[in-house]
């Protein structure tokens, strides 16, 4: 499916209220999709920051 499709798909979900987690190394696509992002560094959380919507 391309990734239009799925975004449309995950925007809907969280629109919807539902927790989404997406995993991605791609910064651009996490800010199109994400109103909170977790930074991950060995393995930890070490930064999570909230979205301006």
């Amino acid at each position: 499916m391309p990734h239009r499709r799925w975004h449309a798909r995950l925007r809907a979900a969280r629109d919807a209220g539902a927790a989404v987690l997406v995993i991605s190394e791609d910064l651009d696509e996490v800010l199109s999709l994400a109103d909170r992002i977790g930074v991950m560094n060995g393995g930890r959380c070490c930064r999570r920051v909230r979205l301006p919507r």
